[in-house]
């Protein structure tokens, strides 16, 4: 088979990842959205964990003043102290990951939607390192038997490729 057949095949399939202009527009519109309510549910998450923090660092406080009056005693302390602390740790950990969970997933999500509807016109242009580097991010084991390319997609592309086919069959598309 000549490399310019499988390179011209490739790029069928890399055509149809592509987006239509208005349905790009609308899901990154919705990712945004969805990213708002995400937000909103992770800013309410750190205000709910940052006050359990709190409540244990005042708790902390009063331990040590009850262990200075001599009401509890040091191994009672040092005890509770740390099994706190450990809680304490922990309650930072998560926020710190509701912190990190922010805008990037939408905006990698919003890449890769603008990445499918310009992967052909990329592909078209690039050397072959390059293409090679395309085409191994899209797809992954794809196979070729009797002259004809069977693409496999990687995910998120498998998605808008099942996507496009559901809405053909709708004859939406």
């Amino acid at each position: 088979m000549r490399e310019e057949e499988i390179a011209k095949q490739f790029g069928i399939a890399l055509k149809a990842i592509r987006l239509d202009r208005d349905v790009l527009s609308w899901v990154t519109t919705a990712l945004k959205a969805s990213h708002a309510d995400q937000k909103r549910y992770r800013d309410s998450a750190i205000t709910s964990l940052q006050q359990q923090y709190k409540k244990m660092q005042n708790r902390l406080d009063q331990m040590y003043e009850d262990k200075l009056d001599g009401k509890i005693t040091q191994q009672f302390f040092d005890r509770k102290s740390a099994e706190w602390r450990n809680e304490m740790a922990e309650i930072m950990r998560s926020i710190e990951s509701h912190q990190k969970a922010s805008e990037s997933c939408v905006d990698e999500g919003i890449r890769i939607l603008e990445l499918s509807n310009r992967a052909w016109e990329l592909y078209e242009k690039q050397e072959m390192l390059e293409k090679r580097r395309l085409l191994d991010f899209v797809f992954s084991n794809s196979t070729w038997a009797n002259g004809k390319l069977t693409p496999k997609y990687r995910k998120p592309f498998d998605l808008i490729v099942e996507a496009k086919k559901m809405q053909d069959e709708r004859g939406d598309g």
